[in-house]
């Protein structure tokens, strides 16, 4: 957890001329965020991908399997707002709501030849199927 955006950003380092995507939760975005300082110190683009429900989802599905459904330290509802977050950084800032948008906002995510931030808002309660 907290892997994807310092190995891509390492990918990117190794092959400049390769396209590299980060996908990670929110709770793993906030434990190498900071890494976003680096890529805009260093100009490195990295586009990254963030799949937020507000919550530790891993342990949040223990829980809810283990313990029926009482949790303990998995909200994430202090967040920090990537919108604002993003361009703080230099990156472009999308964001995903509805699936009827995905093909769309990811193709525009694609197109982008800069450090982009996509931003896909899950349900809180949704579980992995």
């Amino acid at each position: 957890m907290g892997y994807s955006i310092p190995a891509a950003l390492g990918a990117k380092l190794a092959d400049k001329k390769r396209q590299v995507i980060a996908v990670c939760g929110d709770g793993s975005f906030q434990m190498s965020m900071m890494e976003l300082a680096t890529m805009r110190q260093y100009q490195v683009p990295v586009k990254i991908i963030v799949l937020k429900n507000n919550y530790l989802g891993m342990v949040r599905e223990y829980q809810h399997y283990t313990y029926q459904d009482h949790y303990s330290v998995v909200d994430l509802s202090g967040s920090p707002d990537l919108e604002l977050l993003a361009p703080a950084f230099g990156m472009k800032y999308l964001r995903l709501e509805n699936m009827d948008h995905a093909e769309q906002m990811i193709g525009e995510f694609l197109s982008k030849d800069e450090s982009v931030l996509l931003e896909c808002l899950i349900d809180p309660m949704d579980l992995v199927k």
